[in-house]
């Protein structure tokens, strides 16, 4: 491919469209983390609810953006991140299996890129309590645990029991609840009314201790050990996202995706993407892939893109939510011609709403 257009679209901000007569048609934005900041932004500034992206990156008077991860449609929890994601103090989701993940801070060039889970563990009095899900409906005889970043309540049904605790500190108890509101900081753990646990004694003043720990995994999804500086850089992290598959990790284009998050049919198969990548001078790259249009672009299969992006020099890259959702802005315009056919908004046609954003601003 041949950059067609290359262009400075601010100091630090580089946007370049390559193209070629097979056809296709790539889409790149270039920031350089000295003078911009990566931030993701959630749709609605909410653990649940989708938002377009021009509007997202309206409220950030962002340089650039481009659509993020996996997500829920419909439902009570529509625009639930599907994998993990973190923006400073708040988490919005944590996977129930593993997920790809990149993870980077506010004033550190440091990024990384990863397969990996949490694990989270809830001690309520003397006793540890099990969580099966973060951020999600409460299952029959299953417990959740919510944040206060997912929404101003729970959403969940009747005759859920619910702890709400902040603090340390267990600071009021729901039973039956259902639906409990969720004050800022804190924290609610529910348990279905088929739960074992469901008649355990809870009260308020009782001591809650909440912790986690990342696990990570090699190309074949198996457990590895890291070094506690890699760790403590995860703990750490300002901001986390995850989609799917790897693409490049360390200079090291990947090959293992059949057990990644993207059905393998439309994983190897020619598709519009959206892709968000760290070049070897640590340096960020958004990338669009234009396709399912024939006469402008065919689109490209999650190996051309890792080649491709190899090629131009990046060192981890990251495949996030393609096909209707991929979208990607430069000073305010959508470069890239979206592909959803629906009607979400009279305002905002041909856009699909998306749960969360990669965003370019200013320093």
């Amino acid at each position: 491919m041949h950059a067609q257009r290359k262009e400075t679209v601010h100091p630090g901000v580089e946007y370049v469209h390559y193209t070629d007569d097979s056809p296709l048609s790539v889409h790149i934005l270039k920031a350089d983390p000295n003078v911009c900041r990566i931030v993701c932004a959630k749709g609605l500034n909410n653990g649940i609810g989708r938002e377009c992206l021009p509007t997202i990156a309206g409220r950030y008077d962002a340089l650039g953006a481009i659509n993020g991860g996996y997500f829920t449609i419909g439902g009570a929890y529509d625009g639930r991140s599907s994998g993990m994601c973190k923006i400073l103090d708040r988490w919005f989701s944590s996977p129930f299996r593993e997920a790809s993940t990149i993870a980077w801070n506010d004033h550190d060039p440091r990024v990384e890129c990863s397969r990996g889970g949490i694990i989270w563990s809830l001690k309520l009095g003397d006793r540890f309590y099990p969580i099966d899900y973060f951020n999600s409906p409460i299952r029959p005889e299953m417990a959740s645990l919510f944040s206060w970043a997912m929404h101003r309540s729970t959403l969940t049904p009747k005759g859920t029991l619910e702890v709400v605790f902040k603090d340390g500190t267990i600071i009021s108890v729901h039973k039956p609840g259902g639906d409990t509101a969720i004050p800022s900081g804190a924290w609610v753990y529910a348990l279905d009314k088929g739960h074992a646990d469901y008649g355990s004694h809870f009260e308020v003043g009782m001591k809650a201790e909440l912790n986690h720990r990342f696990v990570f995994f090699n190309e074949n999804f198996e457990d590895v050990n890291v070094a506690p500086e890699y760790e403590a850089f995860w703990q750490n992290a300002d901001y986390l996202m995850s989609g799917g598959p790897i693409l490049i990790k360390d200079g090291v284009e990947t090959s293992n995706y059949d057990k990644d998050i993207l059905k393998q049919s439309v994983m190897y198969t020619r598709q519009p993407r959206s892709v968000i990548a760290v070049t070897e001078n640590n340096e960020w790259l958004f990338a669009a892939v234009e396709g399912r249009q024939p006469r402008v672009s065919k689109g490209m299969d999650v190996m051309e893109v890792a080649s491709f992006l190899k090629s131009i020099g990046c060192k981890h890259a990251l495949n996030m939510d393609g096909g209707a959702s991929v979208l990607m802005m430069v000073e305010g315009k959508i470069i890239n011609t979206p592909m959803f056919n629906g009607i979400e908004s009279d305002d905002e046609l041909g856009q699909r709403r998306i749960a969360d954003a990669l965003l370019v601003v200013p320093r």
